[in-house]
């Protein structure tokens, strides 16, 4: 195997197993020292180190801080009031997007593939931003299961090869929640706006695919002032 592909598989492992130990941080009761073993981080300090540079923070105040905190707070209090979720209509847009299948937290990879294919096919002067579209739920589907598209708008329609699809994304009514804060910490914000806020909003869910809108990136953003914007579809 030549360096650069060894290089290659040790960033995606660091990058799964950092994504892993942000999921558990947020959403699991475990001891730091487990997370750090089943991230697979050979000593707690080098976990901390590596959670430090990619989240900003240590785990204990990762764990503790952030809206996913207060998310699982108002989930626990069954508090529909604690965030806001807005009622708006949204215009159908171009978009192109590329299938990702298994864990909602790993589709970071099928982006960069997709932004790859996008410069390779000489599209992406067309690029207005990127966003996630969501059939099935995290819940209650096996992970190998799973299917979602990670996506971009365009500002044109534009007819992409295979695996590339072109799609109109948005059209209808949505009630929308911006989460702040890293993707892997995300999870509470879905399970708050479908859990707690829908049954009490006298609203009904439309058959069509939920959209995540990240209004920036962590090209130039630092994770914990991630901005991403989920768009629950809703009968009129």
């Amino acid at each position: 195997m030549a360096d650069s592909d060894i290089q290659a598989r040790q960033s995606y492992l660091d990058r799964i197993g950092r994504v892993r130990a942000a999921d558990d941080l947020a959403h699991s009761s475990r001891s730091l020292a487990a997370i750090a073993a089943r991230a697979g981080y050979t000593s707690q300090s080098s976990f901390t180190r590596a959670l430090k540079a990619a989240h900003g923070m240590a785990p204990a105040t990762f764990r503790q801080a952030g809206m996913h905190a207060s998310l699982q707070q108002a989930i626990r209090e069954d508090n529909a009031m604690a965030f806001n979720a807005d009622i708006r209509r949204l215009q159908a847009r171009p978009a192109v997007g590329l299938l990702h299948k298994g864990a909602f937290t790993e589709i970071g990879e099928t982006f960069e593939r997709l932004f790859s294919l996008l410069g390779a096919y000489g599209l992406m002067q067309h690029v207005r931003g990127p966003f996630g579209r969501y059939r099935d739920g995290p819940d209650g589907v096996p992970l190998e299961d799973l299917r979602l598209h990670a996506c971009a708008f365009t500002d044109v329609p534009v007819t992409p090869p295979a695996p590339l699809e072109a799609f109109m994304a948005g059209g209808g009514t949505y009630a929308l929640q911006t989460y702040t804060g890293p993707y892997a910490g995300i999870k509470p914000a879905y399970d708050w706006l479908f859990g707690v806020w829908l049954p009490g909003s006298g609203r009904e869910p439309r058959d069509d695919h939920v959209l995540e809108i990240n209004l920036n990136t962590p090209i130039d953003t630092a994770p914990a002032d991630l901005l991403t914007e989920i768009c629950l579809p809703l009968e009129d």
